[in-house]
């Protein structure tokens, strides 16, 4: 059930193209509500930092699930989850239309389809006009897509 496996550690630049899309797996991928990675810059343990950041401040994660207590097998695959973490962490940048902001390896969360939360890692590579590819799986498996601004976006993170 594991949908975002990676190992994301400096530097960010190569890693988002060659390991990520190498790495990505499961038919729900980072769609809908789920993002998962193994370890994030300087060999954090994303779901454990998640779980015990929930555990401790339980409230100021979002109760739309309807749970009473976290969840350590899916806590760290909810974008909800991981926009609340990153922001916590200090890693929340602005939102912008600019492409210039968007770095490799960064984080952005958006909404499709006006309800579904979805997060989209920035790629190395870039399409004619210098905007950054994306890495993502919104349903049909793991993908390089030119689709960085396709969708609102809510959240711009970058974990260094």
């Amino acid at each position: 059930e594991a949908a975002f496996n990676t190992l994301l550690g400096a530097p960010l630049e190569k890693l988002a193209h060659q390991h990520l899309a190498a790495q990505a797996s499961g038919p729900q991928g980072l769609a809908e509500h789920r993002g998962d990675a193994a370890a994030i810059g300087g060999g954090v343990d994303l779901q454990q930092a998640v779980h015990e950041d929930m555990k401790a401040n339980f409230s100021a994660y979002p109760k739309i699930w309807g749970l009473q207590r976290t969840d350590r097998n899916i806590d760290h695959r909810r974008v909800l989850n991981l926009a609340v973490f990153l922001k916590r962490r200090g890693a929340s940048l602005a939102v912008t239309q600019d492409a210039i902001d968007y770095r490799p390896g960064d984080f952005v969360t958006c909404t499709v389809a006006g309800k579904l939360t979805h997060i989209m890692m920035v790629s190395d590579r870039r399409n004619a006009e210098a905007r950054p590819l994306i890495v993502h799986n919104i349903g049909q498996g793991a993908r390089e897509e030119d689709r960085l601004f396709e969708f609102p976006l809510n959240g711009h993170f970058r974990w260094r």
